[in-house]
C-alpha cells in the first residue's frame, strides 16, 4: 500500500478552506467589535452634547451652548455670577434674594448700580437699546 496521493490533496485542500473561513470570521468578528466599540463612543459623545445644551460658564464672555446667547443673556445663567461682579437675571425673580435689586438689562441691579452703567453705556440708554435700562 503507498501513499494516496489524491486523499493528501483533499486534505490539504479542505485545511486550505477551514483556514480561510476561520480568516473570515475572525475579519467578521473584529469588524462587528468596532463597530459596537464606536457605537458606544458616539452615545457617550452624544451624552455629553446633552450636557453642555446648558450654559455652565456664565462670565467667559463666550456662548458655551451654541444658542446664539451669551453668558448673561442665556436664560440658563439667570441667577449665577456673571464676569464683572454683578449677577445674572431674566426677571426681576432672579433677583429677588438681593434686596433693592432689580432685573435691568440681563443684570441684578440697584438703582445706583443701573444709574452708573447708564452713564457708561450712555447711547445704549438714551436710544432704548434691545433691553432697555430701566432705572428707578
Amino acid at each position: 500500500m503507498g501513499i494516496d496521493k489524491q486523499k493528501i490533496w483533499m486534505g490539504v485542500g479542505i485545511l486550505f478552506f477551514v483556514g480561510v473561513i476561520a480568516f473570515f470570521v475572525g475579519y467578521m468578528v473584529a469588524s462587528q467589535q468596532e463597530m459596537v466599540g464606536k457605537a458606544i463612543s458616539d452615545k457617550h459623545i452624544s451624552s455629553v452634547k446633552k450636557i453642555s445644551n446648558v450654559e455652565t460658564v456664565c462670565n467667559d464672555g463666550i456662548d458655551n451652548n451654541n444658542n446664539d446667547l451669551i453668558d448673561c443673556a442665556d436664560p440658563d445663567c439667570a441667577g449665577k455670577p456673571s464676569g464683572d461682579g454683578n449677577i445674572c437675571c431674566m426677571t426681576n425673580k432672579d433677583c429677588s434674594k438681593f434686596k433693592g435689586t432689580n432685573c435691568n438689562a440681563n443684570y441684578c441691579e440697584n438703582s445706583e448700580q443701573c444709574q452708573d452703567r447708564c452713564k457708561q453705556e450712555k447711547d445704549f440708554c438714551s436710544l432704548g437699546g434691545s433691553i432697555p435700562l430701566v432705572c428707578g
